[in-house]
């Protein structure tokens, strides 16, 4: 698959934003068609004036550690990627609100439509379990988990059987990273 992610499987760092995270659920994804459906979300609301956004939470969403998905993982993960040099520009959320367990609000300095892009492309972070080796051993509530990973020649990635969607018809998957003469 050529090179292996500079940053490895962060999503706060870039990870998943040309697709699917893999690992980590993202709030809102496309279909087939390319509509916007729900992944880890119900629903979303904004609010008149386009500066709040507003989302529920499934609440049969698990990490692959076990642990259920919470708002304050939403609110983790926004405030991580804001903090850090992710490629996804975030510089327009003022801040993210928990109101309750499954219940989280986005309000922005200003109304801009394209937040939405941010909803379908960040992978969601377990607060409980981040710290600094979360981008080479990532925890999520995607459909794959990672198993392992050789840093330069292969990941090895397994669906997850606690995945609230879709099963993944592939069980195992085996990613080599070659360069393209050794392809």
């Amino acid at each position: 698959v050529g090179n292996e992610p500079e940053t490895g499987f962060h999503p706060a760092l870039g990870w998943g934003q040309d697709g699917s995270p893999l690992f980590q659920s993202t709030l809102l994804k496309r279909d087939h068609d390319l509509n916007v459906t729900y992944d880890a979300a119900t629903g979303y609301e904004v609010s008149e004036n386009g500066k709040v956004w507003t989302v529920k939470l499934r609440d049969d969403v698990v990490f692959s550690d076990g642990k259920p998905l919470r708002a304050e993982d939403v609110q983790f993960t926004y405030e991580t990627a804001l903090t850090s040099d992710s490629v996804l520009d975030l510089n327009i959320l003022e801040k993210v609100v928990v109101k309750d367990p499954v219940t989280v609000e986005f309000h922005l300095y200003e109304a801009n439509s394209t937040f939405l892009h941010s909803l379908l492309t960040l992978g969601i972070i377990p607060k409980h379990s981040y710290g600094e080796q979360y981008a080479e051993k990532p925890i999520g509530s995607g459909p794959y988990k990672l198993v392992q990973w050789d840093k330069g020649q292969q990941i090895i990635i397994e669906s997850n059987p606690d995945y609230y969607g879709k099963t993944p018809f592939f069980k195992r998957i085996t990613f080599l990273f070659l360069n393209e003469d050794a392809a």
